[in-house]
């Protein structure tokens, strides 16, 4: 992710990036961080709540979106307790894999932060490029 030039620079090819860390280790922080410098170069921002900038979005709506994601960057903190292995059969859970999928053709990032990536599913972990 750059941070100069249109949206369409800033963000270059679909990535999913998952930073991993224990409680009260700053993984929110540096998600935050990196979310508000794209907000503030003109990246349209989506989170499940952590932040008081960009656009509130519950899960299943994200699933729904399509071509009106495209040159987002979408943030979901703690996506273990949505997402978790124990889930990892369920329709949310499927919907949101094959999303990710598709994302490549959308330059769409896509931020997670967990505290332990075993608690996912693992076509989640499949579909994820950089662990932080």
């Amino acid at each position: 992710m750059t941070m100069t030039g249109d949206t369409k620079a800033i963000l270059g090819q679909s990535t999913v990036v998952a930073i991993l860390g224990r409680r009260r280790q700053g993984k929110t922080l540096l998600a935050s961080y990196l979310c508000a410098n794209a907000h503030k170069a003109g990246v349209r921002v989506l989170h499940n709540g952590p932040l008081n900038f960009g656009e509130l979005i519950d899960l299943e709506k994200l699933m729904d979106m399509g071509p009106e994601l495209q040159d987002a960057l979408i943030f979901l903190d703690e996506i273990h307790t949505v997402l978790d292995s124990q889930r990892g059969n369920s329709l949310v859970s499927y919907l949101l894999t094959h999303a990710l999928v598709r994302l490549g053709h959308r330059r769409v990032w896509l931020i997670y932060t967990t505290q332990d990536d075993g608690m996912l599913s693992k076509r989640l972990r499949f579909q994820t490029d950089v662990g932080i």
